[in-house]
């Protein structure tokens, strides 16, 4: 008996893309992409971009801000820990300082406005490089030229060239002059203890002078929250500041 020759055609592989279309994998998957970009935005990353944006009411003009908070609760409008940090600060009547780092604690805040109604205590430190320093009291009518040294714990060495007619000092003759650092209210000053020229010791003359002349060499009181220097130390070729902070100051701004 013969039988039938029977034919099979190879079935073809389903597509496993459910009938969409290249342009509609695309948009589906554009909006994962989407989605999880919105469930990256966190109420505090939301709440720090905000205050980010308001940093220079706080810490006045810089090259750059940043803030971070911690213990974050957004029902209760309120953090355990914020800190604002600019570099390349500059205060008005100051060097620049290249970082002034703000510790805030016991915050509340309004979400809406981005800005702080509670600080219970404050807390900074700050950085200033001898070259800034050197370049604000180059800016001195009287100086020409400055330059520093620092040294451990707070001591400084500065040669100057002053103008003509400011010291009893014959021109061309550049002074030696040795300081140490002291903290006062908002400012930071410099305590002149010896002066030499050409090698000789012209203290009495020109101290009292160069007192007059340099101090203060920094000024927090141009920045806009109240700060006040607790201690000053040298850390290599940089001058660093412990501050405290007035935390009304800090709430006060904006109202």
């Amino acid at each position: 008996m013969d039988f039938p020759v029977l034919h099979f055609s190879p079935r073809q592989p389903q597509a496993m893309t459910s009938g969409l279309g290249p342009s509609q994998w695309l948009g589906r998957a554009s909006a994962v992409f989407a989605l999880g970009l919105m469930v990256g935005c966190t109420p505090a990353g939301l709440l720090e971009r905000q205050i980010e944006s308001q940093l220079p009411r706080y810490i006045g003009p810089a090259d750059r801000y940043d803030v971070d908070i911690e213990g974050l609760r957004v029902r209760a409008n309120e953090a355990e820990q914020l800190t604002m940090v600019g570099e390349r600060v500059r205060p008005e009547g100051s060097p620049v300082i290249e970082q002034l780092r703000l510790e805030l604690s016991g915050i509340q805040f309004d979400r809406d406005a981005g800005q702080l109604t509670q600080v219970l205590a404050a807390g900074a430190t700050a950085r200033v490089t001898a070259a800034d320093l050197a370049e604000f009291v180059a800016q001195e009518p009287n100086i020409r030229s400055a330059a520093i040294a620092l040294e451990a714990p707070n001591r400084l060495t500065l040669e100057v060239a002053p103008e003509l007619g400011s010291f009893p000092i014959p021109e061309g003759i550049t002074l030696a002059v040795t300081g140490e650092l002291t903290g006062s209210g908002s400012q930071v000053l410099v305590n002149v203890t010896n002066v030499r020229a050409a090698g000789f010791n012209v203290s009495g003359m020109a101290a009292q002078q160069l007192n007059q002349i340099l101090n203060p060499l920094v000024d927090l009181s141009g920045l806009p929250v109240a700060l006040t220097v607790k201690s000053v130390a040298v850390d290599g070729d940089t001058v660093l500041l412990e501050v405290s902070g007035d935390p009304a100051s800090f709430s006060q701004i904006g109202r």
